[in-house]
């Protein structure tokens, strides 16, 4: 299943076997899924014919298409296989050498007329004006994710206590977002924080109180 795709369940199961076509019938079209696919096990011709675009960046490598089917009584289904071309079509870029790597794809009229899910390697986080820098190198960049060095490093314990709390969400916010948060939000998350410790400190006094 793709991205864009969601569980159902049929009777409260999960699948039903293919076995369980009529054999009798001529042709049995199935929907839901996203790719394209024969299930070869049905005893009768069974086919997902897949939906006509793709929905998620998990489907960019898959082909689409539409299926007609022709069906006389008392003769075998002539099935035909037509494929979809229009669209724009999704593409992912990896950039390990940074923006610089994106501006020469760019240059070079790379994926053109496409959409792009971007994943950035980068030895700082991205500031706004980085991000607004890359979408207007290619307006079709749709997602971007920065991989950042320290990404796979994990604080210890002893580590994470000598941090402030400005320090923690800042990081926080880079390692989850790939970007530096704006001062704005840091400011707002410090105030936040600042009332929930006030709030709680008038219950502990009267517990105080209370025992």
């Amino acid at each position: 299943m793709s991205d864009s795709e969601h569980q159902i369940q049929v009777g409260g199961a999960y699948s039903v076997h293919p076995k369980c076509f009529p054999a009798m019938a001529q042709y049995v079209a199935l929907g839901h899924l996203h790719r394209p696919q024969v299930v070869h096990s049905s005893p009768v011709p069974t086919r997902y014919s897949g939906s006509p675009l793709a929905y998620s960046f998990s489907e960019h490598n898959q082909k689409k298409m539409v299926v007609l089917v022709d069906v006389e009584p008392g003769k075998p289904a002539q099935i035909t296989e037509i494929l979809l071309s229009s669209g724009k079509p999704l593409i992912k870029w990896a950039a390990k050498e940074g923006t610089s790597q994106v501006q020469t794809w760019v240059d070079e009229g790379k994926d053109g007329n496409a959409w792009i899910d971007l994943t950035l390697h980068m030895d700082k986080p991205l500031t706004m004006e980085d991000v607004q820098l890359l979408r207007n190198m290619h307006e079709g960049i749709v997602n971007i994710w920065p991989i950042l060095p320290d990404m796979q490093h994990s604080l210890s314990e002893s580590e994470l206590s000598n941090l402030s709390d400005e320090q923690m969400f800042i990081r926080f916010y880079e390692r989850q977002i790939g970007v530096s948060p704006d001062p704005e939000l840091v400011k707002l998350f410090l105030e936040l924080t600042s009332d929930t410790s006030e709030d709680e400190e008038p219950i502990a006094e009267s517990e105080e109180m209370a025992g």
